[in-house]
């Protein structure tokens, strides 16, 4: 059970990211989400009760996590190479050899060609592209992802979404949960195992549903629509 206590932003909030499971959390504008992220990744604490990971409380400990957020935050005087080699040296590796991880993510995510590229030379959906790799080039055992493809066109959104259910699929990585802050029920259907549905400020947890679909999921089937359905009267 975790609380957050500024302006009352979190009142009680609950519920489990397994192994080898994507968590969504869904609920209106200003109830919280993206401050319980920053809870579970252990850059803020909780007013009240805890955060655990592996059976270990995250207090003082962390765990290896990889965050993108709406906006790609990237260091602007800094190439696509170096952004994605920052956290990398912050970490204690040598120039090279981060620069050598940097390059093995940036191409992961189609980006070859453009590793001396600057920020403002690259599309939005480009710089996120830069953004995700970095957030995997640490090697992340908990990927954080608050509303990534939300500032997105729509089809450079669903490349993203697909290419990172592939890398999910086939267990890219170090990667055992991701969690996922969504405004969108069909995103969050089609990506995640579970949905968390919060309330309005102070949030709580409205209702937890089960994702048990097949991937790759089909929008237009019965039950997809239906949990999309489900969705829409808990919000």
């Amino acid at each position: 059970m975790v609380g957050k206590r500024f302006i009352k932003a979190i009142e009680d909030v609950s519920f489990d990211a397994d192994e080898n499971e994507i968590v969504a959390i869904m609920g209106p504008s200003g109830c919280g989400k993206t401050t319980l992220l920053k809870i579970v990744a252990g850059v803020e604490k909780p007013t009240k009760g805890e955060v655990t990971y592996a059976g270990r409380r995250i207090d003082g400990f962390r765990p290896k996590v990889g965050i993108v957020f709406q906006t790609p935050s990237l260091v602007p005087w800094l190439t696509a190479l170096d952004n994605i080699a920052l956290p990398l040296e912050a970490q204690g590796l040598p120039r090279e050899e981060g620069r050598e991880t940097a390059y093995r993510y940036l191409s992961l995510m189609g980006l070859q060609g453009f590793e001396e590229s600057y920020p403002w030379e690259l599309s939005r959906g480009m710089n996120q592209r830069v953004a995700l790799a970095r957030a995997l080039a640490v090697n992340p055992e908990l990927l954080l992802l608050d509303e990534p493809f939300s500032q997105l066109d729509p089809l450079t959104a669903e490349t993203l979404r697909a290419e990172l259910l592939d890398l999910w699929q086939v267990q890219f990585a170090s990667i055992q949960s991701i969690i996922l802050v969504t405004h969108v029920a069909d995103e969050a259907v089609y990506m995640a195992d579970k949905i968390v549905v919060l309330s309005v400020r102070p949030s709580r947890t409205v209702a937890l549903l089960k994702v048990d679909l097949p991937r790759p999921r089909n929008r237009w089937s019965e039950d997809f629509k239906r949990i999309v359905d489900k969705l829409y009267e808990y919000m």
